[in-house]
């Protein structure tokens, strides 16, 4: 993950107390956290700002979450968490053909949650790296990366 980069987190979840304390916890945990009660604020959060992962639930007041993931799926640049109460093998198995990586059931492990979504973001960002034919050493140039808007320096 770079270190001169927070990576940045939509939690998507109707409940308002839950939305405020994992979204509380992922800052302490070095996340830059977007809330969202509903579809609508997702999409105003992903038409405006960069994300690396969202964490979604399935039962919305206006849309249901697995309609999010399918509208993120065909995107390489973010991770997908499912954060629901269902937790049936269908209902797994819809979160996943859906696209998403990862699927956590309430209750849930908030540590574990942000260690799945940490290393999806290195992946994702790992990805997206443009590859060099140079060796670190040779390669002493700093990189600007204008889709992430990211300087990164030779060492």
């Amino acid at each position: 993950m770079h270190a001169y980069l927070k990576p940045h987190l939509v939690v998507v979840e109707d409940d308002t107390d839950l939305r405020k304390s994992l979204s509380e916890y992922m800052q302490l945990r070095g996340f830059e956290v977007f809330e969202a009660a509903s579809g609508l604020e997702f999409h105003d959060i992903v038409k405006s700002k960069q994300v690396d992962v969202a964490v979604l639930d399935v039962n919305l007041p206006d849309v249901s979450g697995l309609d999010l993931a399918r509208f993120l799926s065909n995107r390489d640049d973010v991770g997908i968490i499912m954060l629901t109460a269902l937790n049936g093998r269908e209902d797994r198995r819809l979160g996943y053909d859906g696209g998403a990586d990862l699927y956590f059931t309430k209750p849930f492990d908030s540590e574990e949650l942000a260690l799945a979504a940490t290393n999806l973001v290195k992946r994702i960002r790992r990805r997206e790296r443009p590859a060099t034919k140079l060796s670190p050493k040779e390669n002493r140039n700093w990189l600007l990366d204008r889709k992430r808007q990211t300087l990164s320096s030779p060492e």
